[in-house]
């Protein structure tokens, strides 16, 4: 059953959330970028570039939490071969901090040892969940949703997830579909939800739109013990694991034990593990300006336009082309006569595709990937 109303406490302006001792961020930046191939690759994923202002994306989501969960509370998931880029471009965090996956599996396994390690540190600990590659508008609205679903989740164990108003239907995103009112906090209204839906047709995007359904951000509040719960109610076998990962508290021990036993864990989301199962679950509908930055076109969004709505980040020149996005490097690139294309020029590879096929250049990916061309990865 889910919790009844408390009453309402009021989270100002800069206050750090309530029990802010005891408050961990887990930030996901374990993802290859693919969609953003061919800026994107192994050795440098989309989290730590910069195809925004200020700094690469993984730089600009932590210091967006600085001012309410500071670097010795930041956590970030990543492989291997990613933790020296990681921590070159975030130096202010302990080395400890950043919690190594021997292989990617997805964000349930991610999220579930994360919580483990946080639980050892603060049995009480709530628990901010954030990808990395995210880009806030309203920076300030931001830290004061996460105040109220930080106290929110601190007093039961619910979980909250971030609900995006959306403003257009959108085939890249999962949907939530919101229910009664479960809660105020700060001003904030939690709802209960109904549903969970996978990412959709066109046709199905905008009848969810239609009915007043939610963006799924990805982004996750709720106790540490409260995800370690239903884990091992609905991933049992994942949690089983972790029990058996962490019962060794030798730290070289349990890295061996956590470099054989990782590789065989079922890859799946914590949407798909957990948020559709569980119950308890509500969500905090938000309007504080979101990119999931998911996709070349979504750049458009983020870059200087011209007056033909071309988004261009680099030298280009158009003549009668119009709703292009363009990145380029050292050498200019030109277009005549061009609508909606997506023009990316690299060193060693060029990716040209209509913007209406950019969820497929991770379908390209896996091309090379399995083919002589897999140097370009």
């Amino acid at each position: 059953m889910f919790n009844k109303a408390v009453p309402i406490r009021t989270c100002s302006r800069w206050r750090k959330p309530e029990m802010q001792e005891s408050v961990f961020a887990v930030i996901m930046a374990g993802g290859r970028g693919t969609r953003f191939w061919p800026l994107s690759r192994r050795d440098r994923p989309k989290q730590f570039l910069r195809v925004t202002p200020g700094g690469t994306l993984i730089q600009n989501t932590v210091a967006r939490i600085e001012p309410v969960i500071p670097a010795d509370r930041v956590l970030i998931v990543l492989g291997e071969d990613q933790r020296q880029l990681a921590s070159q471009q975030l130096p202010d965090l302990p080395h400890t901090n950043f919690i190594v996956e021997p292989v990617g599996r997805n964000t349930a396994p991610a999220i579930g040892l994360a919580s483990r390690v946080i639980l050892e540190r603060d049995p009480d600990a709530v628990m901010v969940v954030l990808p990395a590659d995210h880009v806030i508008d309203d920076e300030d609205d931001f830290r004061q949703v996460l105040c109220a679903a930080a106290t929110a989740a601190s007093r039961s164990d619910v979980l909250v997830v971030l609900g995006i108003r959306p403003d257009r239907p959108e085939t890249g995103y999962g949907y939530i579909r919101p229910g009664g009112l479960w809660e105020i906090e700060a001003g904030r209204q939690f709802l209960k939800v109904e549903r969970f839906a996978e990412k959709p047709s066109r046709e199905d995007a905008a009848a969810y739109v239609e009915q007043g359904d939610l963006w799924n951000s990805g982004m996750f509040i709720w106790r540490a013990s409260a995800i370690r719960d239903r884990l091992r109610i609905h991933m049992p076998a994942l949690h089983a694991a972790l029990d058996d990962l962490f019962a060794d508290r030798n730290g070289a021990g349990r890295a061996r034990r956590l470099r054989d036993l990782y590789p065989r864990l079922e890859a799946v989301s914590i949407d798909y593990g957990v948020m559709e199962k569980a119950r308890e679950v509500v969500v905090l509908p938000c309007e504080f300006g979101w990119n999931d930055v998911g996709s070349w076109s979504s750049l458009a969004a983020l870059w200087q336009k011209d007056d033909s709505d071309n988004a261009v980040l680099g030298q280009a020149t158009t003549v009668n082309s119009r709703g292009c996005v363009v990145h380029s490097g050292d050498r200019l690139v030109a277009l005549v006569d061009m609508q909606n294309v997506i023009v990316i020029d690299t060193p060693d590879a060029v990716l040209i595709c209509p913007t209406s096929s950019d969820q497929k250049v991770r379908d390209l990916v896996h091309l090379l990937a399995i083919s002589s061309l897999d140097r370009h990865l």
